[in-house]
């Protein structure tokens, strides 16, 4: 058995002796900075994401909002008798007309508890002075109303206007109305009254043409526990939270956070490529003090578990450290976001340290201690005659290196499609960098013959030693696919986020519009200088099964599509495919047929397959229909893609509307107002008001992206220098003879150039095809993204990678190159 005592006195002698050879320095550099590169990413991440969904809370008027198109709750239902939530708001919006003494326009009527606003500020401005106020001091008979309404009813404060059987007094202006940007009613002007004052008007009188919300806020379980409650209860009911739900900052809220656990996850990786580029040299340099110890009496066993329990120990300090570099990196990371978003220093909880700390401890276990654990088997003679390979226990090592890194991608991604795909994304570049490193031996072997003096000596001396090669270009290569990756998925982000061609789809989208009105409604916009770009023929449905089984078992799995076609669609048509989409498998749905052609992205989503069949409700009939193409959507800005399209003539059966765009350049004001009182079912969207909110997000989101990027450059730049080491030392019994031999420093330095260049050439082309092999799939289900490599961006980043692995392999060089020759 093995002696607790000699473990802790080999421990004590070995000391700070250990940090003295330069494989153990750079091991611990490399666990301090991805540790802390680890730590500040989740500090600076949970900062950001805490802000951002306040933000977008503010803009939903809540931290949870509860959407339907009949009453959700009431005040006294026993759903909301749950403890840690804040007195909830009631809001309900109506389109209807408003008459005064000088004219008519259609307004958006919305009646709101005394609680609103929940979150966010509400502007009202009475006489010259706006304040900040609440729905307290909306009285009955009362009417807060938009400029826009005012000047179209030609009133002002203190006037009459006529809603409903009501006659209402003009009280105030609005200036803000925090959630006014996610109601599909906001082009329109705004009447806001509380809920008695609604009652008086008749206007919800038979009117099932309204928008209830219920808006919610407290702790975050007992929001957890309305949301589980009312999931039971009623599946028409939307649930819009920051990241979830159909409102223009879900998407982009979920992408940014599964963004940084792909982040995090990559920096585990590139981590644990430095510890295991570094493993084997760590225990050579350890051969000759443990034999020494054996030959003193030391059972094997003893020296093994002494070296592992301090280099774990070493790992642990190194990422206290580390994490509290973080915490003190904080303030200069949120000085990133101003004055967009002004982020607090996060509080730090156990939890946080997990993953940073995990990081080292993982590595040192997966990577090191294997090896250590080898020293026992290495006869004392073959080290006393430098004779230090381990014993070939491959197997044993990497199955013990996959399972704990596993585990830890696990802890931190949360996500087992991600940790599966990543895994088997670096055992594709492991896979591949081994045949690359065979093929880059055999032909070095032939073609060596070809060139003179040092350049003749790194060649030969590549297809001599390939083995020697692969645990550099392992390293390289994972390098390279995770920045590669990461740069491509930030462009792709970016590249949606990016408002495009709103000449070419129109900045106002009409939905709603009657088939029988489409002409009128093209003539009317016309006389008033704007333009109609688009025009779609709509059903409105509801998918309610798949493969004949009921909707909400075949998609048991969350997720924003899925949560969206629980909720009403909107079907169209065509003779052919339309010039936006482009079809990626499958054949165009026929004329007259239930063939139906999906959108890519919610395939995907709703894991649909060429062949299954959809069953939509419309109105009081069922429609099934069967998927025979599976198509992208290519279009511009407004993002006027329909999921479900069917050929032509085939939903001729079915109440038709219209919806499109419209541009509208000069005298926006007028022209509304006329669409609104000729056209009062059709409902108008601002497309730029709406976009201008995405833009200020975007903002934040971007520069996110950027010091993410930035830290994981950094990470990179780690492995590069442990990569580095180990090959210079790997060549410096070479580099030694050479010059014994008579070559100059010159010739030698060439000699390891050539050398490092070949190998991170090779190395970089290897992690482009390990992102080639899984970024599609993994863009695809995780980030709903298109993938398509950028090639500039690929030669560019492997242009730098390859001169920093070379300008770091010189560093080396030189100083071996500063000693003596000796050739012991």
């Amino acid at each position: 058995m093995v002696s607790v005592k000699q473990i802790v006195v080999i421990m004590r002698y070995l000391g700070l002796r250990a940090l003295r050879q330069k494989a153990n320095a750079l091991l611990a550099m490399c666990i301090l900075v991805c540790s802390t590169i680890a730590a500040a990413l989740g500090f600076f991440s949970n900062s950001v994401q805490t802000a951002l969904d306040s933000d977008i809370a503010n803009y939903l008027g809540a931290p949870m909002v509860l959407r339907s198109d009949a009453p959700v709750l009431i005040e006294a239902d026993p759903i909301l008798a749950v403890q840690g939530l804040d007195q909830p708001v009631f809001t309900v919006s109506y389109t209807i007309g408003a008459l005064s003494a000088n004219g008519y326009q259609s307004v958006s009527l919305k009646a709101v508890s005394s609680g609103y606003p929940l979150q966010g500020d509400l502007i009202v401005q009475n006489g010259s002075v706006e304040s900040q106020v609440s729905a307290l001091q909306l009285s009955d008979g009362e009417v807060w109303m938009d400029q826009r309404a005012l000047d179209e009813l030609q009133l002002a404060i203190g006037g009459l206007v006529q809603i409903g059987r009501a006659q209402l007094k003009v009280a105030g202006v609005i200036v803000h109305e925090p959630d006014k940007l996610t109601q599909l009613q906001h082009a329109l002007p705004r009447a806001m009254v509380n809920h008695t004052t609604l009652a008086n008007t008749g206007v919800a009188l038979g009117n099932s043409r309204g928008e209830h919300r219920v808006l919610l806020s407290g702790s975050e379980a007992s929001l957890k526990q309305i949301e589980t409650a009312v999931q039971a209860r009623s599946k028409s009911v939307e649930i819009l939270k920051p990241g979830k739900g159909r409102h223009p900052f879900s998407r982009i809220s979920l992408r940014a956070e599964r963004l940084l656990n792909v982040i995090l996850v990559l920096i585990l990786l590139m981590c644990g490529g430095a510890a295991a580029s570094l493993a084997s040299h760590t225990v050579q340099n350890y051969a000759m003090p443990a034999t020494v110890l054996r030959c003193m009496g030391v059972k094997r066993k003893a020296v093994a578990w002494a070296l592992c329990l301090q280099l774990i120990g070493l790992s642990i300090v190194v990422g206290l450290v580390g994490c509290l570099l973080a915490w003190l990196l904080q303030p200069l990371l949120n000085q990133v976001m101003e004055p967009h978003m002004r982020l607090s220093v996060a509080p730090v909880s156990l939890a946080d340290l997990i993953a940073p700390v995990g990081i080292g401890v993982v590595t040192v276990i997966a990577f090191v201690v294997p090896k250590l654990q080898q020293l026992g088997s290495i006869s004392v003679s073959s080290v006393l005659r430098g004779q230090t390979q381990l014993p070939k226990r491959g197997l044993v090592v990497i199955s013990l290196g996959v399972m704990t890194v596993f585990g830890l991608l696990w802890i931190n991604s949360d996500n087992m499609q991600l940790t599966i795909m990543l895994v088997g994304g670096v055992a594709a570049v492991t896979l591949l960098s081994i045949g690359f490193g065979w093929i880059l031996s055999q032909i070095s072997s032939q073609c060596y013959r070809f060139f003179q003096g040092p350049i003749k000596v790194a060649v030969r001396s590549i297809g001599r030693s390939s083995r020697r090669h692969i645990t550099s270009l392992v390293c390289v290569a994972i390098a390279m696919m995770a920045v590669l990756m990461t740069v491509t998925l930030r462009g792709n982000f970016l590249d949606l986020l990016q408002v495009q061609m709103l000449e070419t789809d129109g900045n106002y989208i009409f939905t709603g519009l009657p088939a029988e009105q489409q002409s009128g409604f093209a003539q009317v916009v016309e006389d008033m200088g704007a333009q109609v770009k688009s025009m779609h023929p709509t059903v409105s449905a509801k998918l309610i099964s798949i493969n004949g089984v009921e909707i909400d078992k075949a998609l048991n799995k969350e997720s924003e599509t899925r949560e969206e076609t629980r909720s009403r669609v909107r079907l169209s048509w065509a003779n052919s495919l339309p010039d936006n989409n482009r079809l990626l498998e499958g054949r165009w749905p026929s004329i007259g047929s239930n063939e139906v052609s999906v959108e890519s992205e919610v395939m995907t989503d709703l894991g649909l397959s060429l062949g299954d069949a959809l069953g939509f409700r419309v109105g009081e009939q069922i429609y099934t229909a069967k998927i025979t193409s599976r198509r992208e959507y290519k279009g511009g800005g407004s993002r006027m893609m329909f999921w479900f399209m069917f050929g032509q003539d085939a939903l001729k059966g079915f109440e038709q509307h219209r919806m499109g765009g419209v541009l509208i350049n000069d005298q926006a004001p007028l022209i509304l107002s006329r669409l609104a009182k000729e056209f009062s079912q059709v409902r108008i969207t601002n497309l730029e008001r709406q976009l201008s909110g995405i833009r200020d997000i975007m903002i934040v989101i971007t520069r996110l992206m950027n010091t993410t990027l930035l830290l994981l450059f950094c990470g990179a730049l780690v492995v590069i220098v442990a990569t580095s080491f180990v090959s210079s030392v790997n060549r410096d019994k070479q580099s030694q003879l050479m010059r014994a031999l008579g070559l100059r420093r010159s010739q030698v330095y060439a000699m390891n150039i050539v050398e490092q260049a070949v190998i991170g050439l090779v190395a970089c082309a290897v992690g482009v095809m390990g992102v080639q092999l899984i970024s599609g799939a993994l863009f695809q289900n995780l980030f709903a993204l298109p993938y398509q490599l950028d090639w500039v961006r690929a030669i560019s980043l492997t242009s730098i990678i390859c001169f920093t692995f070379v300008l770091i392999g010189t560093w080396f060089a030189f100083q071996q190159l500063r000693k003596p020759v000796r050739l012991s």
